[in-house]
């Protein structure tokens, strides 16, 4: 007991009782078998299964949620007439096999089980009175123009829904005076229905004045050669511009290296230095590299003080004027191939198709017509959870596809130097094959 002692930090000395219930081995950890109040250790199994259902419950809120927004918006602008759910109302695929609709009696309506067999993303019906007038005043129209020469397709009952042409997004119906909009992204169906409805505002408005100022029907005139009866082929001569670029190039090159070899020449007759000859050795990487100087010189005189009138015409190798535009009443069928390997679903092929069939839209309510058509080359390399991911893709989008057999399985090969190109060809080629023994077949009619 010194002074020391005074400074030195005493241990609580513990109890008896807490003495008595200290573990033997000093390494040894006492646990509580009791658990606290609200909490428990969660296996994996416990673990995954709630982490699903977290997952269900989120994806059944996130439908729940665009459902009573689209179906605000409807009631809001006074889309909807009658509230039974017998014809009018709005859907939302929830999943394959089942949809979320309001009124909840339009799942078994006769649009309920049309947009079933579309199987659209999201489906909502516009009963206005903006509509109506369109199919009064035309009865016997087969379509309702729109802004830009677009037309969306009427069909006679809601009974024939599941045949109307999904690339339109609309259709009329003309018995139960409706418009039907569908559309593959449910955030985006009220952004397209509000658009079809100012289209129909705008194109009956602008009408009167369009007729008003169109005195004389629009004409095209071609010219028809006499003997032959055939349209004369328009004249596209060949310029020579570039040519006479490239000559003056050429000759201020051979200009300034005649410079340098004058100087040359007197430095051997003159100073007797027969070593400077040796420069003649450098001259083709020289004339290599001072081509391009030249060539630039001579480009920016020319956009200077050149002619431009070969802009403002059609020539051979450049169209200044956009073709006529075909007159006709019907537009050819597209099919648009698309080889694939193992692009990732969403980076690359979702995108890829939503481009696609936006173009689709487009030809289609000009009057065209057009189908998807996937290689898949990698369809049978990916797991089975990947694959049957981009064949559900596929179905819900109505998209034609081919996957061939991988290299070497079975003795099959995949010939040739370009794949993408092999493999659109073995899909043409199994398309054909099909095509062939279809024709064997006696279909109906209809």
């Amino acid at each position: 007991m010194g002074v020391l002692s005074y400074f030195k930090i005493s241990k609580p000395e513990r109890s008896e009782s807490s003495k008595e219930k200290a573990p033997a081995d000093p390494n040894s950890v006492v646990q509580n078998d009791s658990p606290r109040h609200g909490y428990s250790d969660p296996s994996p199994t416990a673990s995954s299964r709630q982490s699903l259902y977290s997952n269900n419950r989120l994806d059944d809120i996130r439908h729940q949620v665009i459902l009573n927004y689209l179906w605000q918006k409807q009631r809001g602008l006074m889309w909807i007439v009658d509230n039974s759910g017998q014809h009018e109302g709005v859907m939302v695929r929830k999943d394959r096999t089942e949809y979320l609709c309001r009124p909840p009696a339009l799942a078994s309506s006769t649009f309920g089980r049309a947009m079933k067999i579309m199987n659209v993303s999201a489906a909502m019906t516009i009963n206005s009175t903006v509509v109506q007038p369109f199919l009064t005043r035309s009865p016997d129209a087969l379509d309702v123009p729109l802004t830009n020469g677009l037309r969306v397709q009427i069909l006679p009952t809601l009974e024939d829904l599941p045949r109307a042409r999904r690339a339109h997004y609309a259709a009329f119906i003309a018995r139960e005076a409706l418009l039907v909009v569908w559309e593959d992204d449910p955030t985006l169906l009220f952004d397209r229905a509000k658009a079809i409805e100012d289209g129909l505002l705008q194109t009956i408005w602008n009408a009167t004045e369009h007729e008003k100022n169109e005195t004389q029907p629009r004409t095209q005139v071609r010219e028809l050669d006499e003997e032959s009866g055939q349209t004369i082929v328009e004249e596209r001569p060949t310029m020579y511009l570039n040519s006479f670029m490239v000559s003056c190039s050429i000759c201020l090159l051979v200009c300034i290296m005649g410079l340098g070899y004058a100087q040359l020449a007197i430095e051997v007759v003159v100073l007797k230095h027969w070593i400077s000859l040796c420069y003649l050795i450098v001259t083709p990487i020289y004339c290599f590299f001072s081509l391009f100087f030249t060539n630039v010189v001579i480009g920016v005189l020319m956009q200077c003080f050149g002619p431009i009138q070969q802009l403002n015409r059609n020539t051979k190798f450049f169209s200044a004027k956009a073709p006529p535009r075909l007159l006709t009443t019907t537009l050819p069928h597209v099919t648009i191939q698309c080889p694939v390997y193992k692009e990732g679903l969403a980076a690359v092929i979702a995108p890829t198709v939503s481009s696609i069939k936006k173009a689709i839209s487009t030809y289609e309510l000009q009057g065209g017509s057009a189908n998807i058509f996937i290689n898949d080359d990698g369809l049978q390399l990916l797991d089975e959870a990947t694959r049957q991911q981009r064949i559900d893709f596929y179905a819900d989008h109505g998209i034609g596809w081919t996957a061939r057999p991988p290299n070497g399985q079975n003795g099959y090969e995949h010939k040739g130097k370009f794949k993408k190109a092999s493999n659109m060809n073995y899909g043409l080629a199994l398309s054909n094959s099909i095509e062939e023994k279809l024709q064997d077949i006696e279909r109906p009619a209809t």
